[in-house]
């Protein structure tokens, strides 16, 4: 056998032991820790997002009976706050979640609609069944205004009669700095007895400073359709709001028309009288605004509302502009 075969022969159990050494050994020293392993590479996180907050409603209130829910600042989160975005103002109660409903926040009264928008004004109206009212409690709790019955004529006598409240109302309302607006409830069948109607308002106001209109009130009756008024045509009503509101407005005064959504829909010629301040009544559900297809300027949401400086229930109203 040449030489060479030999050598390869005695060499190759020892090149076959170097080779598992160099295999074996690296394994054995990563499992006692002294070879450090190569970490498999992490991704790097995504980058943070800030999408415009999806605005979450919270509980809502029925606005039927709003009885405000307070909200203590104590109790609630760290980042709960007021925010202003596209111009309307909500109430955060964390990032995604807004306030709806009447609300009670650190003593003070704010209207949220459907979807957490602040109304830019909240108001009442009363007449002599809200007796005793506390006006500047009611100012203080976040009442921007108030709309105030000045007199009344019956659905089935057809007598006109003032609201013994009136007087002491506007001189309580006008002291505590809440801004002042009057209605009238109408019955009246012909455009002169509106005119009486404007024109016995008139001498009760005495020409005093209104910043709110006075109101025409008409609606079904307490006995409809057998009330004096509720049979009236819709030229016919038109006719008498127009009559009403003009001898108003020759004084100075703004003039509007206040009435449910029934009433609106169905006997007002509503595009004759938008020329003035539109006052609906319509009480939703879970908040959600009138089903109203024409504009409006003041809507009455409830007529359960729960007001400091007011015994009992009492009308409520929001103004957005």
């Amino acid at each position: 056998m040449p030489r060479w075969k030999r050598v390869l022969i005695l060499a190759l159990p020892c090149l076959l032991l170097l080779i598992s050494a160099l295999v074996v050994i690296p394994q054995m020293l990563r499992l006692s820790g002294d070879v450090p392993v190569e970490a498999t590479p992490t991704p790097p996180p995504a980058p943070a997002s800030t999408p415009h907050p999806v605005l979450t409603p919270s509980p809502v209130l029925e606005t039927r009976a709003p009885t405000p829910e307070p909200v203590s600042m104590e109790e609630a989160v760290q980042d709960t706050h007021w925010r202003e975005i596209d111009g309307e103002t909500y109430y955060f109660i964390n990032d995604s979640q807004v306030l709806t409903g009447l609300r009670q926040i650190e003593g003070k009264l704010y209207y949220f609609n459907m979807y957490g928008q602040k109304a830019d004004a909240l108001g009442i109206d009363v007449s002599y069944y809200n007796k005793g009212i506390n006006w500047p409690a009611v100012k203080a709790q976040g009442i921007d205004f108030a709309i105030l019955r000045a007199s009344y004529r019956g659905w089935e006598t057809g007598l006109l009669w003032d609201d013994s409240c009136f007087a002491q109302n506007l001189q309580g309302a006008m002291s505590a700095g809440v801004d002042v607006g009057v209605y009238v409830y109408s019955t009246a069948v012909t455009p002169v007895e509106a005119v009486q109607e404007a024109n016995m308002l008139l001498d009760r106001l005495h020409g005093v400073k209104l910043e709110c209109p006075i109101f025409f009130d008409t609606e079904q009756s307490g006995d409809y359709p057998n009330g004096r008024a509720d049979r009236l045509s819709k030229a016919q009503r038109a006719a008498i709001v127009h009559a009403f509101c003009a001898t108003v407005q020759s004084h100075g005064y703004d003039a509007g028309v206040y009435s449910g959504l029934n009433f609106f829909k169905n006997h007002i010629n509503y595009p004759t009288l938008s020329r003035y301040t539109t006052w609906l009544a319509n009480y939703t559900s879970f908040n959600r605004l009138p089903n109203f297809d024409r504009p409006y300027d003041m809507w009455q949401f409830t007529d359960h509302g729960a007001v400091n400086g007011i015994r009992g229930l009492v009308d409520m109203n929001v103004i957005y502009n």
